[in-house]
C-alpha cells in the first residue's frame, strides 16, 4: 500500500497536470486575446492560432529552450512595466493618497467585491494571490529544483523573491494605478481594465504597452506551465508503468501528444468565455494546493534541517 507521502505526490501530480491547462494556459491566452482585441482589434481566434503556433515552436524544444526564453524576456518585461506604472503614478500623483486609502478601506468593508461579505473578499484575494505568485501551490519548485545550487535552502531563499516581485510590487503598482486613474469604475475586467487605466495616462499608447507586457508575461507563463504539466504527466506515467524500458519507448509520443493537446487548449482559452475559464482555474488551483500544503507539513523536519544548516554556514 502506498505511503501517505506517495499518495499526496500522486494527488498533486494529477491535479497539477490538469490545473496547468487553467492557470498556465487558458487564462493566459484569454487575457492576451482580450488585450489584442482592445489594442489592435485583432479577432480572438487569430490571436489564439498565432499564440498556439508560437508556443508549440518553443515547448517542443524542451526545458533548455524554455529557460533561455524566460531568462531573457521576463526581467525585461518587468522593468518596462515597472517604469510605465510609476509614470502613471506620477501623472496621477494627486489621486494616490485617496486611491491607497480607498483600497485599504474597501478591503475591510466588502465593497471590493461588489458589496460582498469579508469572506468573499478573502476568497477572491487568495485566489488572485495564487495566480500572481503561486505561493503554496508547489509548482514553482519544479523550476527551482532544476537549478544548480550547493544547498536547497539557498534556492528556497531565491524562490521567496517571487511573491515580493509579483504580488507586492507588480500587482500593487497595477492595483493602485487602476484605482488612482478611476478605471476601476469602468466595469471592465481582466486585461481590458488595466489597459483602460494606462490609456487614461498615455492614451492608446497605454493600451498597446499593456498588451505588449501581457504578450511577454503570458508567453513565458504558458511555456513554463507546459513544463510543469508535462513533468507531472511523466511522473504519473512512470508510476503507472513501473517499467523504465516501456516508459522510454512511450516518452517521445507522450511528449509530442502533450504539446499538441496543450496548444489546442491555448486556442480554446483565447476564444472561450472569461468567467468559465477563470472558474475552472480557481477550482483546480484549490485542489492542487491541498496535497502540497499537507506535504509541506510532513516535510517540515527536513526543511528545518536544511534551513538551519544554510543559515549557520551563511551568517
Amino acid at each position: 500500500m502506498p505511503s501517505l507521502g506517495k499518495v499526496l505526490a500522486i494527488l498533486f501530480s494529477t491535479f497539477a497536470a490538469i490545473a496547468a491547462f487553467g492557470i498556465g494556459n487558458m487564462t493566459q491566452s484569454n487575457s492576451l486575446a482580450l488585450g489584442m482585441k482592445v489594442a489592435f482589434h485583432v479577432p480572438f481566434w487569430v490571436t489564439g492560432i498565432a499564440f498556439a503556433i508560437l508556443t508549440f515552436l518553443v515547448t517542443i524544444g524542451g526545458i533548455k529552450r524554455i529557460g533561455e526564453f524566460t531568462g531573457y524576456f521576463v526581467p525585461f518585461m518587468a522593468v518596462v512595466y515597472f517604469i510605465f506604472a510609476i509614470w502613471v503614478w506620477i501623472k496621477f500623483a494627486g489621486q494616490l493618497p485617496h486611491a491607497i486609502g480607498l483600497i485599504f478601506k474597501d478591503a475591510f468593508t466588502g465593497k471590493a467585491v461588489a458589496g460582498g461579505a469579508i469572506g468573499t473578499v478573502i476568497r477572491w484575494g487568495v485566489a488572485r494571490g495564487l495566480f500572481s505568485n503561486e505561493a503554496g501551490l508547489g509548482t514553482a519548485t519544479m523550476a527551482h529544483s532544476a537549478a544548480r545550487t550547493d544547498n536547497p535552502s539557498r534556492q528556497g531563499h531565491v524562490t521567496m523573491l517571487g511573491p515580493l516581485i509579483d504580488t507586492l510590487i507588480i500587482c500593487s503598482l497595477t492595483g493602485i494605478s487602476i484605482v488612482a486613474t478611476g478605471a476601476w469604475t469602468s466595469g471592465k475586467t481582466s486585461t481590458a481594465l488595466t489597459q483602460d487605466a494606462f490609456s487614461r495616462a498615455f492614451g492608446h499608447v497605454g493600451a498597446v504597452m499593456v498588451v505588449i507586457g501581457v504578450i511577454f508575461f503570458a508567453y513565458s507563463t504558458v511555456i513554463t506551465w507546459n513544463y510543469y504539466g508535462r513533468q507531472n504527466i511523466m511522473y504519473l506515467t512512470k508510476w503507472i508503468t513501473r517499467d523504465p524500458e516501456k516508459f522510454a519507448k512511450i516518452y517521445p509520443k507522450l511528449h509530442l501528444g502533450y504539446n499538441i493537446f496543450w496548444v489546442i487548449f491555448i486556442y480554446i482559452g483565447a476564444v472561450g468565455g472569461l468567467e468559465s475559464v477563470w472558474t475552472f482555474s480557481d477550482m483546480m488551483n484549490g485542489l492542487m494546493a491541498i496535497p502540497n500544503l499537507l506535504g509541506l507539513v510532513l516535510l517540515y523536519p527536513v526543511i528545518k534541517k536544511f534551513t538551519r544548516e544554510f543559515i549557520a554556514a551563511n551568517p
